[in-house]
């Protein structure tokens, strides 16, 4: 079995040999934090992307022109 204790960033594992804590540093998991939270990203859209490009192609010619400054002031 393992607890957590968030509060003081310990890890305990009960083993055959008794308790083995683990102590953190929170410089260490404040950076993974911030790593997953980037792979995160990075999946969601890599997932999402089919989708999208399936969705854009749906889309008429017409509807993807970019309108310029003189169509505007007319």
């Amino acid at each position: 079995m393992v607890v957590p204790h968030y509060t003081y960033l310990v890890l305990k594992i009960l083993t055959e040999q008794g308790i083995l804590t683990l102590r953190s540093n929170l410089n260490i998991i404040y950076t993974c934090e911030k790593e997953s939270f980037v792979l995160i990203e990075a999946t969601d859209i890599s997932i999402c992307m089919p989708d999208c490009l399936t969705t854009s192609q749906q889309i008429p010619l017409e509807a993807l022109e970019i309108p310029t400054m003189e169509a505007l002031e007319r």
